[in-house]
């Protein structure tokens, strides 16, 4: 499916350093054609990485 017509399949989240708490940046949709995602972001890490985490099943909502 594609990110118009569902909620993600993951969430986008950086963090400065370990004791940071998570940022959420983003979300990700698995491609309806096949192996992939199609990730949308708000914001860009400065160190470039990127976690993604799946709604939690409870609430729906994303991970912290």
């Amino acid at each position: 499916m594609s990110s118009d017509n569902k909620k993600p399949d993951l969430y986008a989240y950086v963090q400065k350093n370990d004791k940071a708490p998570l940022l959420l940046v983003g979300a990700a949709w698995y491609h309806n054609k096949g192996e992939g995602l199609n990730v949308a972001l708000t914001a860009l890490p400065v160190d470039g990485r990127i976690t993604l985490f799946p709604p939690k099943a409870e609430d729906d909502k994303p991970a912290s």
